[in-house]
């Protein structure tokens, strides 16, 4: 058994980018890891194929009947009770650098959790944005839990971790931002190392859940509703994340009710170019 797994979930709607997720890691630098495959509800993909192309492949059958939230919460359970020493999460429709790996151990030396910048690309692997987040953090940048309350950079596709600083979390079916919710419990005290020096692929497509780029009223609403939702079950957990929502209530209520608002918000978020965060509504200098 290797001390380092790549682990990923492969479902239909992922299909048409298996093959270029599986090269991907195919050809890492660094390839002394196991390959975990979460399937969930088949992928039509010839695993067999891809074999010989690494150290080893295990694929685990998720229950069926499961939200993409408890899908998640299957897969975490699963990781954190493994002896693994290092986590690689990867999502099936992206590709990375060849040195991810590589970089990923090196970094989780230095931190418990390790999040990539990323490269945007559409669905057929053409670049839309080079090192999306380098605009607003700077390499080897060490972000705390405070960080996560308002936006997310910790994904399933794009952050490593020492297996040591996981456990099991009861992530609620309804969720849409299983990975915020997440990464929001178990960083808890620590910090999450951000690293230029390996960049993931992350594609834009129609299936994808949580894409980034320039906002539109319906976006906009849109990312209040997952907050909405997200923020109601923290603060189950810890009251201290009622003021959070309670806020994203208050403004979620002028945007139904002040197109005028709505429409200048928009427009001002475009014409400054945010290169944004998973999830963020709010303007990283204040409102306009």
């Amino acid at each position: 058994m290797s001390e380092i797994c790549v682990i990923s979930t492969i479902f239909p709607a992922n299909a048409p980018y298996f093959e270029d997720f599986f090269r991907a890691y195919a050809t890492q630098t660094r390839r002394d890891f196991d390959l975990i495959l979460f399937d969930d509800g088949g992928s039509g993909m010839d695993i067999a194929a891809w074999r010989s192309r690494f150290r080893k492949i295990e694929v685990i059958p998720v229950p069926p009947g499961k939200t993409p939230a408890e899908v998640r919460a299957f897969l975490t359970g699963w990781v954190a009770a493994s002896d693994y020493t290092y986590v690689v999460f990867a999502d099936s429709d992206d590709t990375c650098t060849p040195n991810r790996v590589e970089d990923a151990v090196a970094q989780l030396e230095k931190a418990a959790f390790v999040f990539h910048d990323m490269n945007l690309i559409d669905a057929d692997h053409g670049l839309l944005a080079p090192a999306y987040w380098r605009a607003r953090l700077r390499p080897g940048e060490a972000i705390a839990r405070p960080f996560l309350e308002r936006k997310n950079v910790l994904g399933f596709g794009n952050t490593s971790v020492r297996k040591s600083a996981l456990f099991p979390v009861d992530i609620p079916a309804g969720l849409r931002a299983a990975d915020w919710f997440y990464f929001s419990v178990v960083l808890g005290d620590r910090k999450a190392r951000f690293t230029t020096k390996s960049l993931v692929n992350y594609r834009q497509h129609a299936h994808n859940l949580s894409g980034l780029g320039p906002m539109t009223p319906a976006r906009l609403h849109d990312l209040c509703e997952v907050k909405e939702v997200h923020y109601r079950h923290l603060a189950k957990r810890e009251p201290a994340f009622l003021p959070l929502l309670e806020e994203n209530a208050a403004f979620q209520e002028r945007l139904r009710h002040d197109a005028g608002f709505t429409a200048h918000y928009v427009a001002t978020w475009n014409a400054r170019k945010i290169h944004d965060f998973w999830w963020e509504t709010e303007f990283p200098e204040g409102t306009p």
